[in-house]
């Protein structure tokens, strides 16, 4: 499939400019030659519900979740096709799929956070806070890339990622995103430098330095894993889960 093949951007600007008939004819005209560009029938679906055709746009997500079963954002559109027509329940189940595919979806995280606060379940209210609180400190740019790393776009994130970085070198976010590219593209060496890195640039940061605790661990430096172990352990002694990742090192590999 030539993603490439057709000007996205074009569309999506129209779609800003709110121009969604027009986007629209410019989307079917393609999916008539490609009828399985994902990205063409995801916007096409974004466009029907926006010009409240939501036959269509549940048509066009049927489509594309036969194409690309995994596609946080084609969840996110169920999740909104279903609230729209009162179907709560539906839609946040929709949402919470959303995601747990694609993490960077802040729109989901929204919706779910308004849905638990209004039905009092404050764990999960809080959580999603969290996750909003910190996708509103990310750059619209490193959004854009945790979603299109989440959908597989490994070679367009890598591209934009180290552009950033070349502006923004101290940026542990977007270190944080490149670490994770290189790991999936199974560059574990650069997956480790990165993430040194980042955790000498932000030590507070437990994310961070778990990350790099399991990069050594899957390179089997398991002396070094044990020691950012403990330290997640000695900065934060009330998270569980730091505690359970030394009790497992403990158990399999003798560590203290």
């Amino acid at each position: 499939m030539k993603e490439n093949t057709f000007d996205i951007e074009k569309v999506t600007y129209s779609m800003k400019e709110e121009r969604f008939v027009e986007a629209l004819s410019s989307l079917e005209s393609n999916l008539a030659s490609q009828p399985n560009h994902f990205e063409c029938l995801y916007l096409a679906a974004v466009c029907s519900r926006y010009l409240k055709n939501y036959k269509d746009a549940q048509n066009y997500l049927d489509r594309l979740l036969r194409v690309n079963p995994d596609m946080g954002r084609a969840y996110q559109e169920l999740g909104h096709l279903n609230r729209i027509s009162g179907k709560m329940r539906s839609a946040m189940a929709y949402y919470r799929q959303a995601c747990e595919l694609n993490p960077a979806l802040i729109a989901s995280w929204n919706y779910l956070f308004q849905y638990y606060k209004k039905n009092k379940n404050k764990q999960a209210a809080d959580h999603a806070e969290e996750q909003i609180k910190k996708l509103q400190s990310i750059p619209n740019i490193l959004l854009y890339i945790s979603q299109i790393l989440n959908e597989g776009k490994l070679a367009i994130a890598e591209e934009k990622c180290r552009e950033f970085l070349k502006k923004n070198p101290t940026n542990t976010y977007a270190m944080s995103l490149l670490a994770d590219i290189a790991d999936r593209l199974g560059q574990f060496d650069d997956t480790e430098i990165l993430l040194k890195n980042a955790v000498k640039f932000k030590p507070e940061d437990g994310e961070l330095r778990m990350k790099y605790a399991l990069i050594l661990r899957k390179k089997q430096k398991f002396k070094e894993t044990m020691e950012q172990v403990n330290i997640l352990c000695e900065k934060f002694p009330d998270n569980l889960s730091y505690q359970a990742h030394r009790a497992s090192e403990v158990m399999q590999n003798g560590g203290s």
